[in-house]
């Protein structure tokens, strides 16, 4: 089967991937989107599928009438990721909610275990406005 990736980088490999090749196994990627409403998108328009956050796929399950299940392999949580414009923080709401998603990933204290990005990327925060990593 053929899958679509989600990748704010475009970058054609993701944690998957890694989990996979730690089994001896691999995936076919016809598709790498950057968001999961796009990924989601092509699943229903197409037979590709995709790996995407449970709650995501069980908002929006029932509407496009698509199915899920639960992974076969070992996958930990990713870490969470949210960009904005510096001119959408200027918006008092917006800088609110950035600061208390930040404040939440703080406290769950995810270990990340994926570091094959370029210098800019690693050094990016968690939560960043584009163009402040």
């Amino acid at each position: 089967m053929r899958h679509v990736l989600v990748s704010l980088t475009g970058e054609a490999h993701g944690f998957v991937d890694d989990v996979l090749a730690k089994l001896g196994g691999a995936r076919r990627v016809a598709l790498c989107v950057s968001s999961f409403m796009l990924a989601h998108s092509a699943v229903v328009e197409t037979d590709l599928l995709a790996t995407l956050p449970r709650a995501f796929v069980d908002t929006y399950a029932d509407r496009f009438d698509v199915v899920s299940a639960k992974p076969l392999l070992p996958l930990d949580r990713s870490a969470i990721r949210a960009i904005a414009t510096k001119a959408a923080l200027m918006d008092e709401g917006v800088a609110s909610l950035f600061a208390h998603v930040g404040d939440a990933t703080k406290l769950l204290q995810v270990p990340r275990t994926r570091r094959r990005r370029d210098d800019a990327v690693k050094a990016a925060v968690p939560i960043a406005p584009v163009g402040e990593a």
